[in-house]
């Protein structure tokens, strides 16, 4: 996809008769971009789907040729969804756009399992075995908490025991199903974290266990509210004293990741950043352009940074408060560099 993203009016006529005829496409908008180089790459529709789910399309662009053949391999390899379409795949010769229903993700195959609650009920209970002493799982419902194409997948999952709750018999679990690289990459984050970080002013989610296959963490939920929904409450000043003092005892963990995130990683990554920007804001171009020039230049400028763990995408989202405890999440992106990355 490196045109505009097509008309949403011509995306919704398109799709029309590839649906049930209560499937509600005129609510269907674009969430999310991915943008490269040389424009839009693939677009994320969503939209209210049946039963209080959210309806969900990715659409990449590609040839007739390799459209016709990647509608046909999913179409083979996928179920019809639940959402009301006919098929996960649909190639719309036209647009010159593949359409994937959810859980269609050719780049995550373990993706439609993962959001099956029946094939779930079977690996949850063998991956949390160990915790819970073989108890037997009789449902799983499935809900999911975000979606990244072609990259990743976080799940919440309610269960329910055949011999009910009990303190080592969670009623939900989380679960992150991302590429194997990544997966293989960061499986042993959260458990290297947790061994280390007695003491830590934050609280971290529990590692629960693994479902390989399928290239899949299962940790516990953590309660709270995002802290950026606290912003008018007179308690904001000190959570965030307490936030800032909680960051600079996680930069002092004594961990030490097999993976850094150097200097030359933060100029690649301010290049690219430049060029999404370029290609979402195309009257732009110029000033972008400089400016990345510019950032690239004071970047390379500077001496070595010390390198220490650092979390990699700190923001209000990812710190959950519930009364006096703060929780931190989202931990995937740990890796050595500079601290002050995670505050500026």
């Amino acid at each position: 996809m490196t045109d505009p993203i097509p008309d949403l009016a011509r995306v919704r006529a398109f799709l029309r008769p590839w649906c049930d005829a209560n499937v509600a496409l005129d609510c269907l908008e674009v969430s999310h971009v991915t943008v490269g180089p040389s424009g839009p790459l693939r677009a994320l529709y969503e939209g209210a789907g049946p039963d209080g789910q959210v309806l969900r399309l990715v659409a990449q662009r590609v040839g007739a040729d390799e459209g016709r053949r990647l509608e046909a391999e999913l179409n083979r390899s996928h179920r019809r969804p639940d959402s009301g379409f006919v098929q996960p795949a649909i190639y719309a010769p036209e647009l010159h756009l593949l359409f994937q229903v959810f859980p269609a993700d050719r780049r995550l195959g373990g993706l439609a399992r993962a959001a099956d609650g029946g094939a779930m009920a079977r690996l949850l209970e063998a991956a949390l075995t160990a915790r819970t002493g073989g108890a037997r799982l009789v449902r799983v419902a499935v809900h999911v908490v975000r979606y990244k194409p072609a990259r990743k997948c976080l799940f919440r999952y309610e269960v329910t025991w055949a011999d009910g709750p009990a303190p080592r018999r969670p009623a939900v679990v989380y679960a992150k199903l991302a590429r194997q690289t990544k997966f293989e990459r960061t499986r042993d984050i959260l458990g290297r974290l947790r061994a280390a970080a007695r003491g830590l002013v934050f609280e971290l989610p529990e590692p629960l266990g693994t479902v390989p296959e399928l290239c899949m963490e299962i940790f516990s939920r953590l309660p709270g509210v995002h802290l950026f929904t606290l912003v008018g409450d007179t308690a904001f000043p000190r959570l965030c004293e307490r936030v800032g003092a909680g960051l600079h005892d996680f930069h002092a963990l004594p961990v030490a990741l097999g993976w850094e995130r150097d200097t030359a990683t933060t100029v690649a990554h301010v290049t690219d950043s430049a060029a999404e920007f370029a290609a979402l804001l195309p009257a732009e171009r110029s000033r972008i352009a400089a400016l990345g020039l510019a950032l690239r230049a004071a970047l390379t400028a500077l001496p070595p940074p010390r390198l220490g763990l650092t979390h990699g995408d700190f923001h209000g989202d990812n710190i959950l408060v519930d009364g006096t405890r703060i929780g931190l999440v989202d931990l995937e992106d740990c890796a050595m560099g500079d601290p002050a990355d995670d505050v500026g």
